[in-house]
Parts: structure tokens; sequence; C-alpha cells
């Protein structure tokens, strides 16, 4: 069994042949972070040599898109590279062939939530803890494209028949037929999104490849893209600053005993908030990085601001100050892996209008160890008490101190929720990140706990009740969908998506 599932899930760290060893040997890094980085450094020119090809050839486009999104693929990954194609073809069959079934789409949801969790649970089982990077990162993100475009098919089928409980993005990205084989394969292997995103919308990869957006050609992106090449640079510059100066700082100290019993526990939540912060650059080095070759290509042009600046932030997956100098959870949330937070949103919270399930499924796409389901069902608590807050203590709190003193009280909650949250997802396991919250008395608890019995109903409470309204009175129902729609943009925070990191590479 173990030499089967070797030979369908596992790649060898170790290739035959590396041409990339000897830069790794020089710098220090493992050869599958040399190629990663390698591959997204190289999607810069090869994006700008995409941008020659006219919109009127769209089927160059796709082609273009396929050949050097999966020589990535093979490069990074060999033949396990397959794990994309094959599963990908599976859903472009179901979606042919059983595309006017009404469930197809749940159908496709669980098939690759399933291929992505057999990805996880192998890995889980036989490399515990261990870092690689392999073939499971790419097909995470699969899972999203693939369930975002088959959520939009059906969506579509919805909008045709003129279902008025669509909500304006469903409505956005209804898709009303299903694409061609070529098409669908040059979205999968998009090859400046396709090892580390940002996710998007098939709509959106479709109207770009056309020339059809609605904001209009793409102005030159060479001034962005040197930005976010810096910035990412930057980012990772910052994480080896400490080690540098003597100080390093990594979050497996806070297991240390001797470290307890030598620190009071406002140096060790400076110490977690110190630390996370390094964690957290190395994830913004990959998404600014990608997200910078997406916009090499002409991808991401969000039309103009006042000023007549051209925006690029059209998938844009992190706005960095907005998540480190956050005042509440909801800031944090709608600035951190935000393409993830608008899958999560459009697969399961707008369609359950339920936290806890939105935080699961959070959870098992990023993997089944136990330190993940600790972040997000705390999370999910965090979110339900951070909201009574907003509702109930923020209009007091805003007449007796002043909005500057509400601000930073309200940044330091964050700071000191926000790490201490996430560290259950960087040690990965249940008893150790148990043990290192009890050395920090359960600091994030004790103060989101007493939270949740401020008055007022959950958004889980009070979606019920909607929806029992629109039962009893069904001439306003439309009414009540845009109100909900307006009250979620308002205060609903997408759930939170870290990006997957083992115990080994922290």
């Amino acid at each position: 069994c173990r030499a089967l599932l070797d030979c369908v899930f596992h790649q060898p760290q170790a290739m035959d042949y590396e041409p990339l060893q000897p830069l790794a040997a020089a710098s220090g890094l493992n050869i599958d972070e040399v190629n990663y980085v390698v591959c997204l450094l190289l999607s810069y020119p090869l994006a700008a040599l995409f941008r020659l090809l006219p919109t009127s050839a769209p089927t160059l486009r796709h082609i273009y898109s396929i050949v050097v999104g999966l020589a990535f693929g093979i490069f990074c990954f060999r033949i396990f590279v397959l794990h994309t194609v094959v599963s990908s073809l599976i859903v472009f069959v179901m979606l042919k062939v059983f595309g006017n079934t009404p469930a197809i789409h749940k159908v496709i949801f669980v098939f690759v939530m399933g291929y992505m969790v057999a990805c996880h649970l192998y890995r889980q089982i036989f490399s515990y803890g261990e870092y690689i990077l392999d073939v499971t990162g790419p097909q995470m993100l699969l899972t999203q494209k693939l369930t975002f475009l088959a959520f939009s098919v059906y969506d579509g089928k919805r909008k045709s028949k003129g279902d008025a409980k669509l909500n304006e993005m469903q409505q956005e990205y209804a898709s009303t037929q299903t694409p061609g084989l070529l098409e669908f394969f040059g979205h999968v292997f998009f090859f400046p999104g396709y090892l580390a995103g940002p996710v998007h919308f098939f709509a959106d990869y479709r109207t770009f490849i056309e020339g059809t957006d609605k904001n209009g050609k793409a102005p030159s992106s060479f001034g962005v893209c040197i930005k976010k090449i810096l910035g990412a640079f930057l980012c990772i510059g910052i994480t080896k600053v400490p080690a540098a100066l003597g100080f390093p700082l990594t979050l497996a100290t806070l297991e240390d005993p001797h470290f307890h019993r030598t620190s009071n526990l406002a140096y060790t939540l400076v110490y977690l908030w110190l630390s996370s912060i390094l964690v957290r650059m190395k994830y913004y080095f990959a998404w600014i990085l990608a997200d910078g070759a997406n916009n090499a290509a002409g991808f991401g042009f969000n039309g103009y601001d006042k000023s007549g600046n051209a925006k690029w932030d059209k998938i844009t997956n992190v706005i960095v100050s907005k998540v480190e100098f956050a005042t509440s959870l909801k800031s944090v949330l709608d600035n951190w892996n935000i393409q993830t937070q608008k899958w999560l949103r459009y697969v399961m919270y707008d369609r359950t209008q339920s936290v806890y399930l939105t935080m699961f499924l959070s959870a098992i796409w990023h993997g089944l160890y136990p330190g993940y389901f600790l972040t997000f069902i705390s999370a999910a608590l965090h979110t339900e008490a951070s909201r009574k807050v907003r509702n109930t203590i923020r209009p007091i709190c805003l007449k007796a101190i002043g909005q500057r003193a509400y601000d930073f009280v309200t940044f330091v909650v964050t700071c000191v929720c926000l790490n201490y949250l996430t560290l259950p997802f960087v040690l990965l396991s249940f008893w150790r990140s148990i043990e290192v919250w009890s050395s920090i008395f359960f600091v994030g608890h004790f103060i989101i706990i007493p939270m949740l019995f401020l008055p007022g109903k959950s958004k889980s409470a009070a979606a019920g009740a909607a929806k029992s309204d629109k039962k009893e009175a069904p001439v306003t129902a439309d009414a009540a969908a845009a109100a909900a729609a307006v009250e979620e943009k308002k205060q609903t925070p997408s759930s939170p998506a870290f990006s997957t990191r083992s115990r080994k590479q922290e």
C-alpha cells in the first residue's frame, strides 16, 4: 500500500537531476524553494511576451498559457503535475456530461476537496510536520479554481431562469456557458498564478484573455511590477534582520520552559508579535511576487482612481499595511489572503450564512493538522465576538475616550488576538499548541469568550431569522436579500484562510 501511495502522491525532495542545485547550495535554501522562486521570477519576462499576443487571437493566448504553466509544473514537480491534469480533466468531463444536473456543482466540490484532502492526508501520515513544497500547493489553488467555476456555472443556470435570490457577487460571476477544453486548461495552467496564485474567477480570466474587460485596455504595468518585486524582496529581507543582529526570533522559542521562567506575560506577547510578523513576511513575499507576475501579463488592472492613476488590485492577495496596523479582525481578514477569502464567501458563507461551516472549510482546505482546527474554530468565536463589540461597546467607547484612543486600544487587542489565534496554525500539533497557549494563560480566549455574552444576535441567528421572515412575507424577499447583502458588506468579514506552513519551515 505504501509503494502504491508513493507512486501516486509522493514527490521525492531530491530529483535525479536538479539544474539549480548549485544555486540552492549557495543560497542555503532547499531546492524546491529555489525552483519555486526562479519560476516566479521567470514569469515576469514570459508575461511580458504574453502581453504582446493580441486579444484578437485568444486561442494563441490560451496555448501560450498552457505551455508555460505546464512547463513550470513539470520543472517543479516532474510527473506529479499529472495530479493537476487528471483532476482538472475529470471536472471538465463532469461539467460537459452532467452540466444540467442540479447538484453537479456539489458533486464537483466534494470530488476536488476529497482529492486535495487525499494529498494532505498522505503528507500528514508519511511526512508529519515536514516542510515539502510539492504539488499539493497548486492542488489547493486548483481546488478553488474548479469550485469557483462549478458554482459560477450553477449560478449561471439560476440567473438564466430569473432567480432573484442571487446576490451581487453571484450575479456578477455567473457563467451561462461551460468553457471549451482549450479555454478551460488555459485557466487551470495560467502560468503567472499556477504556483502561488492569486486565484481568480473564470469570468475574469475570460474577459482578460479576450480583451473585453469592462475597465478597458490595461496600461503599462512596468512601474507597478518593479514596486512589487522590490516590495516582495523587502519582506523576505526583513526576515533575515533579527538573526543578523544576533537576536533570532522563532515561534519555537515559545515552547522552551526556560523562556517562560525568565519572561513575563508582556514580554512573551511582544515576542509572539514580532516572531509572527516574520512568519507573515514569508507569505507576503510569495503573494506580492506572484501578484506582480500577473500584472506583468496585464492581468489585475482594475480601472483608475479619482486622480487618474491606474489601479492594479483586482486580484491582489494582501495589503500588508492594513494587516499589520489593523484595528479589528475584520480589517485583517479583508486584507489577508484576499482571493481565498472571496472563495470561502462565494462557495460557502453566502450559501449557508454559517461562520462555523466557513471556518471548517478553511481548516480542511489547509490540511488535517489539529492546529488548523484550533485556529479556525477559535477564529469563528472571535468573529462573532468582534461583531458584538462593534455593535454594542464601540459607540460607548468612542464617546468616552475618542477615536484615536479607541483605535490604539483596538490595535493592541487585534495584535494580541491575531498572533494568539494563528499560533496553532504554525505549531500544527494540538498538545503543543495547548501547552503554549496555557503558558500565556489563554489570553486570547479570555478576551474573546466574555464578548460572546454581549447582547445582540449572532450573524448566524440573524440569518436564520431573515430566512423565517422571508417565508412569512414573500413580497419583501428581494428587499430582504438586498438589505442582507448591504449589511454583510458593512459588517461581515470573510473567514480567515492562512497559507499553509509546516513546523520544519518555521
